[in-house]
């Protein structure tokens, strides 16, 4: 998980979570961007949806590709 806070824009937080494809090879990301008060006030609920969303996509990703002929 990549986080950053205030560093391209003063007030705006970021994180992001890779997505791997079948073979764990990062393919793509997830990310959020929010103002920063929101972000420290719900950090903990934010990073766990972040990476779920990005598990998610993954195993979606590796269970289509297994599936291919």
């Amino acid at each position: 998980l990549a986080v950053e806070e205030n560093e391209l824009a003063l007030d705006v937080s970021c994180m992001a979570a890779p997505i791997r494809d079948s073979y764990g090879a990062i393919v793509a990301a997830v990310s959020l961007s929010v103002p920063s008060h929101r972000f420290r006030a719900k950090r903990t609920e934010l990073t766990q949806a972040v990476r779920a969303a990005a598990n998610e996509i993954s195993q979606r990703l590796a269970t289509s590709a297994a599936a291919r002929p």
